[in-house]
């Protein structure tokens, strides 16, 4: 079975739903999507599946670079016109063998075209997701992860800790944890605030230690964990890091 998101109207009129298809990977997903033109204009309607990127910092964009383009959906219609209050009904379904799971987008382009020769008016761009999970016996939740590390910020003697961590499971996961810093002054504990992460992505989770550190020695003890896991935190590769009298930080 699939589950569908509700649909999104922009203040011209124009609706796309759903926002997101949710399911399994199986012949037929994952489902219809439909375009409404409420506008007074005709537009021009572009649907295309993309692959879901994820940058270090963890944001979860379209991957828009040609590579991009999930050739493994097949598009009913990919180019069309849409009349005012015209409706078009774009079958999608996953084309050749069923992949283990999916997770990506469909970017549905809407152009309003100008006068001859003069280009195009105006142009926006909604995201449905796609969610194809794993059956429930097949879901597979694993986390690799390198060891903490530090980087200054802006003045003297402020510091950000990181985790490099990559999902090499099967499910997207929301991923956090908590880190300790031990050396001059105390000990300084930090929360790591869940996100989500992308199977086979890789993402620097971290937090800056608040205050300015003295100089001195410093070691990290990181534990990132999914939230809610029977199995709790697992403990990352331990770290350390220098702060010199000047304030400069030194691995």
């Amino acid at each position: 079975m699939l589950a569908a998101g509700p649909a999104v109207v922009d203040a011209g009129g124009l609706a796309v739903s759903p926002l997101r298809f949710e399911g399994r990977p199986t012949p037929g997903a994952p489902g219809v999507l439909h375009i409404t033109n409420g506008s007074g204009q005709i537009v021009r309607v572009t649907v295309t599946p993309r692959r879901w990127r994820q940058l270090s910092d963890g944001e979860i964009v379209p991957d828009v670079s040609p590579p991009g383009t999930l050739r493994s959906v097949a598009v009913s219609d990919r180019l069309f016109r849409l009349q005012p209050g015209e409706r078009r009904s774009v079958s999608l379904a996953l084309r050749g063998r069923a992949p283990e799971y999916l997770y990506a987008t469909v970017l549905t382009r809407v152009t309003v075209p100008g006068r001859p020769g003069g280009g195009i008016r105006s142009a926006q761009e909604i995201a449905s997701t796609i969610h194809l999970s794993p059956p429930q016996g097949k879901r597979r939740f694993a986390l690799d992860f390198g060891r903490p590390r530090a980087a200054a910020v802006g003045r003297r003697g402020r510091v950000t800790i990181s985790v490099p961590v990559r999902n090499v499971g099967n499910m997207v996961s929301d991923v956090g944890g908590f880190v300790v810093v031990h050396g001059p002054g105390g000990i300084r504990n930090l929360t790591i605030a869940p996100r989500p992460l992308l199977p086979g992505s890789t993402v620097a989770l971290g937090e800056r230690v608040p205050g300015r550190l003295r100089p001195g020695r410093y070691r990290v003890t990181a534990w990132i964990a999914r939230p809610g896991s029977a199995g709790g935190a697992k403990r990352a590769a331990r770290g350390s890091f220098r702060i010199t009298r000047a304030g400069r930080l030194r691995q």
